[in-house]
């Protein structure tokens, strides 16, 4: 997903990869529209890179990073000790997607 903010802001958003199990219409992966927010819009466009093979330990690592990303922007407080965090790390759950940093 390449993302292009059209605000002006400290942080700058940064591309993401959405890794999923199944492969998607192709109409998704050119699909675009913008998200609107009080300091501007942020324009997402999906476009299709290919397909990915993932070791049993990236794919938990990536769990991790996405119960984290996904904590933060919940306002949560994602700790080692949450129940949350233990269980969407678990070896045997099985996530349809995954966010993945660009870099």
């Amino acid at each position: 997903m390449e993302l292009k903010q059209d605000f002006s802001y400290d942080i700058t958003v940064q591309d993401v990869f959405l890794a999923t199990r199944v492969m998607l219409d192709p109409e998704i992966g050119c699909m675009q529209f913008d998200m609107c927010f009080d300091r501007g819009s942020l324009h997402v466009n999906f476009k299709y890179k290919g397909n990915i093979n993932l070791s049993p330990d990236q794919v938990l690592l990536c769990k991790r990073f996405q119960v984290n990303i996904l904590g933060i922007l919940m306002n949560s407080k994602i700790d080692k000790e949450s129940n949350l965090g233990k269980s969407c790390l678990e070896d045997d759950l099985q996530m349809d997607y995954l966010l993945l940093p660009s870099t």
